[in-house]
């Protein structure tokens, strides 16, 4: 609700009316008086409480409204806060919410209790004013029992303002939570354990084996593509061998039959009546001396 939607709500003046409430049946309270200049804090009554705001002090009040109508009938009494935030407190679910209105703020947290199996929501509605904290909930919430355990020590080690029951609302909210994750870790770590692990240790051999069976197949591929690339080097080596030996023939005759095909007008050799003849004997000659020599080398 915005500021200024609650006009017609008392000051915190107003709370001298605490001195009308002489006991709250049913309902579990917890006062607490802080004088920050003299570093004291005690616990109160309601009418004590009356009494320490007037002189200018700070009270925090902890209400557990497990009986929700008496805690209704007290706050309207009371009337410390708008009856709507009242209300809202009793009847609302657990939920994280600010709202701010003119004389106070409220806050609405939730802590987590483990039970059993499951965990549940602890709904915490903080109403924060300038002389008064008030804390509302149904049945004891966790993180609040912690925060009135240790808030007495640290009002006295650090404590310089009200607000640092603020700090103490969240601190122990954070470890709350902190202490309830926790317990998921450990129970999931307990479920892998318990359901996970062994089907995952069967699959780490089967898993195992696939990957040996894999690298054998790469290793035997790899060589396989060796022999490949040995055999086509063979083949082309081969092939020119071939080449080479057929140049080899055939470059003497070429030298040959490029002497011969001059056009000169005088060559010895074309007037010859047997030249022909002589011709094709050198060309049986020399290639087949030159077919020896290679055969011998080992060449063809």
């Amino acid at each position: 609700m915005p500021a200024g939607a609650n006009e017609s709500l008392p000051s915190t003046a107003s709370v001298s009316s605490l001195q009308s409430i002489e006991s709250l049946p049913g309902i579990p309270v917890t006062v607490a008086d802080f004088d920050f200049a003299n570093k004291l804090v005690r616990s109160c009554s309601f009418e004590e409480a009356c009494a320490a705001i007037e002189v200018g002090r700070f009270v925090w009040i902890d209400v557990d409204a497990t009986n929700p109508a008496e805690a209704l009938r007290v706050f309207e009494k009371l009337k410390l806060v708008d009856p709507q935030t009242i209300d809202s407190a009793l009847k609302g679910e657990p939920s994280t919410q600010c709202s701010r209105f003119d004389d106070y703020i409220h806050l609405v947290v939730s802590g987590c209790r483990q039970r059993g199996g499951k965990f549940d929501l602890e709904r915490v509605d903080a109403v924060i004013a300038e002389r008064f904290f008030l804390t509302l909930h149904k049945g004891p919430v966790a993180f609040l029992s912690g925060m009135r355990r240790d808030y007495r020590s640290d009002f006295l080690r650090f404590a310089r303002s009200p607000s640092f029951l603020v700090y103490e609302l969240w601190d122990h909210l954070i470890d709350n939570y902190l202490s309830v994750q926790k317990v998921m870790e450990e129970r999931v770590e307990e479920l892998q354990r318990e359901a996970t692990q062994p089907f995952l240790a069967n699959m780490v051999g089967t898993l195992e084996h696939v990957l040996q069976d894999l690298l054998v197949d790469r290793d035997i591929l790899s060589e396989s593509l060796n022999l490949y690339m040995s055999v086509v080097s063979h083949r082309t080596n081969a092939v020119m061998n071939r080449l080479t030996v057929v140049s080899v023939v055939f470059l003497p005759l070429t030298f040959l039959c490029g002497v011969y095909g001059m056009n000169f007008d005088i060559l010895p050799e074309l007037h010859w009546t047997r030249g022909y003849l002589f011709f094709w004997l050198a060309v049986v000659a020399i290639a087949a001396g030159l077919i020896t020599f290679l055969r011998r080398a080992r060449l063809l």
